[in-house]
């Protein structure tokens, strides 16, 4: 039986919930959660954490920058959904998950201010025509982040209120846009 520290517990959570998560990702958001506790999580120590647990659990991988189970391939999308959970939230996240079924990426909570949570669900746009994204009805409430392929909404798009474009800027960071009426 493995000895795990609090934070490499932390680490696994996260990793249940999201599957894959590259290196830097995973260090943001664990930085910030231990951030709190006066602890500071260095990228040695996290390499140290990392390290132990891919020698110490036979489903953890690393392989290059990704970190993720073995049943967990990694998808594109979901590494950039969890890139606007992290800018939007500064890196502290109430919860999040995205074991979830597409257009669904990433569903997480943010609490801006103390009783103010806030929940957000990340989706892809590509190829959704309007009958389709009515199955998102159930995240009326949430507000809903779009990603487009080719960097900007489809001409003629309209999107409900609390519904944003995600575009990625040069700088790597997004832009949110909401679509405006036609």
């Amino acid at each position: 039986m493995m000895m795990l520290s609090v934070q490499q517990r932390f680490i696994l959570d996260a990793l249940r919930k999201l599957g894959c998560i590259r290196r830097d990702q995973l260090l943001v958001l664990t930085r910030e959660q231990f951030l709190r506790d006066d602890l500071v999580i260095s990228e040695k120590r996290m390499d140290a954490m990392l390290r132990q647990l891919r020698y110490g659990m036979g489903d953890f991988r690393m392989e290059g920058d990704l970190v993720r189970f073995s049943q967990s391939p990694p998808d594109a999308q979901r590494l950039e959904a969890i890139d606007v959970m992290l800018e939007l939230t500064c890196g502290t996240p109430l919860d999040f998950n995205a074991r979830l079924r597409r257009p669904v990426l990433l569903q997480f909570t943010w609490e801006q201010s103390p009783g103010a949570a806030r929940p957000f669900t990340v989706a892809a746009l590509p190829g959704m025509e309007p009958e389709r994204t009515e199955r998102l009805e159930q995240y009326r409430r949430a507000r809903v982040i779009w990603f487009c392929e080719g960097g900007g909404p489809p001409d003629g798009l309209t999107l409900p209120g609390k519904h944003f474009i995600a575009v990625r800027k040069p700088d790597g960071t997004h832009g949110f846009y909401g679509a405006s009426a036609s």
